[in-house]
């Protein structure tokens, strides 16, 4: 009988859920159901979608071969929960910025600027972080102590939102978490691998309302038999602790180690990656937690896909007719490097003064020289925020603006002179039960299970734009 692993990738917009079959390795099933994507969200809408994928997903599949289940999870989010253990509905994600606003009893000043002032460089040294964004579980239960302290006094346990899922899987909450997703709570010691004990009494957080930290591949405990008959499944299947989207993604896309590839993403926003085996700093990049004990530099730029996107929405209204993604891709592959001098200059953290734009020859307004230009400017801030690019002959390529534009894979092997080695499946919720697996022990070697992911797609960089890159680069990045 074939085995099964089973993964459930839970986001802010939907959830996937597969089975991974262990002999293969490739996912056998895909299921997926969506929900509404808004900063505050009802705890019942992320588990009743996330039911209805798994059961999805296990149709047609003896519900005796499935060995464990794990997740990938927006990571950033914030789940309270009452004295009587329920959920002090609604889930706050990533995409809540309550602790952005000036605020009256700050003099104006905001949630997270007032968390700057009382937290040390040193603090957020072990942090592996620069600040604490709004949206991150600390920047939130820090906002609500200090402005709805009738809430505050509510809560008894804060998870986040994958540790929510995995609770309901287990018929009640664990309070647990793991490192990946510890992380982004931005309260966690990602050096030393425990919350953080200064940062936390300094913003006189109660620890006791964390979650205890246990390793991403550890058995959180067993599915019960209500919870299994209702999605289809066999009692006693173990649950996997998981881990955070960002980090499972990673995992994969085969980064596992030092001497993995570095990646670059670009989705929403865009992201270049690189695993290292010891905690170091670099400025303006996150060092996070990762799997089986080591870190990740993560390089986030303010911008992304939906730079893209936005650019797509002005010509469609400006030529008064659909212009198509594969339009843009063409024009802009026909159009030089360097766009002819025009540039889109994005914005950083840090430089409230610097609006996002074009600049430069802005009178070249054709779609190609427009696209390519937005196309450059997000490649050239991912290779000014790049990490060390370890040994790895070749990059690799994730994200739908990689996997679907030829001109955006072109300019990131060219511009960063690597070959680009892109996939084209769900490397999140294949991370997810990949780590579900190792859990129980079906797959026992992860070297030998990255390799054998395949890259549908390899992008090599032409060595007369690399050079021209090579003195884009001197110009624009000195």
């Amino acid at each position: 009988m074939t085995e099964y692993a089973l993964g459930i990738d839970m986001g802010t917009s939907g959830v996937k859920v597969a089975a991974l079959d262990l002999t293969s390795l490739r996912l056998a099933t895909l299921a997926m159901q969506g929900y509404d994507n808004s900063p505050q969200q009802p705890s019942t809408m992320l588990w009743d979608a996330t039911a209805g994928a798994i059961r999805s997903a296990v149709a047609g599949i003896d519900a005796r071969a499935i060995r464990a289940i794990s997740f990938s999870s927006q990571m950033h989010g914030t789940v309270l929960y009452d004295e009587r253990d329920d959920v002090i509905d609604p889930i706050i994600n990533w995409q809540d910025k309550r602790c952005d606003a000036p605020l009256d009893r700050y003099v104006g000043r905001s949630t997270v600027e007032v968390m700057r002032d009382r937290l040390a460089d040193a603090d957020l040294y072990d942090l592996g972080i620069d600040f604490i964004p709004s949206g991150y579980l600390g920047a939130t239960l820090f906002h609500i102590k200090e402005n709805e302290p009738a809430l505050f006094d509510r809560i008894l346990h804060v998870l986040l939102p994958g540790d929510f899922i995995r609770g309901k899987l287990l018929g009640a909450s664990d309070h647990a978490t793991d490192p990946t997703n510890a992380f982004g709570a931005g309260l966690f010691n990602t050096r030393l691998n425990r919350w953080h004990a200064g940062v936390i009494d300094k913003l006189g957080l109660p620890p006791g309302i964390l979650p205890v930290v246990r390793d991403t591949a550890e058995i959180a405990g067993a599915l019960p038999r209500d919870v299994a008959h209702s999605l289809g499944l066999a009692p006693g299947v173990p649950v996997v602790c998981g881990g955070g989207d960002n980090q499972m993604s990673l995992l994969g896309n085969g980064l596992i180690a030092g001497d993995s590839p570095a990646l670059i993403n670009i989705g929403t926003g865009a992201q270049v990656s690189q695993v290292t085996s010891q905690f170091a700093r670099k400025a303006g990049i996150d060092t996070r937690s990762h799997f089986n004990g080591t870190f990740v530099f993560v390089g986030a730029s303010m911008g992304g896909g939906r730079n893209h996107a936005q650019l797509r929405g002005v010509l469609c209204q400006r030529e008064g007719r659909d212009i198509g993604y594969q339009e843009m891709d063409e024009l802009a592959s026909q159009a030089p490097v360097g766009a002819n001098g025009l540039e889109f200059q994005l914005s950083s953290r840090g430089e409230a003064q610097r609006r996002e734009g074009f600049v430069g020859r802005t009178e070249l307004q054709d779609v190609g020289h427009l696209t390519r230009a937005v196309m450059e400017g997000i490649m050239l801030d991912l290779y000014r925020l790049r990490p060390p690019t370890g040994s790895s002959p070749f990059m690799v390529g994730a994200g739908k603006g990689l996997q679907k534009s030829k001109a955006w894979a072109q300019i990131a092997a060219d511009l960063f002179d690597r070959p680009i080695r892109i996939t084209h499946f769900e490397n999140a919720v294949w991370g997810a039960a990949l780590i579900a697996a190792l859990g129980v022990g079906a797959v026992r070697d992860v070297r030998d299970a990255v390799a054998t992911i395949q890259y549908s797609q390899q992008v090599l960089p032409d060595a007369a734009r690399a050079a021209q890159y090579r003195d884009l680069i001197a110009q624009r990045l000195a």
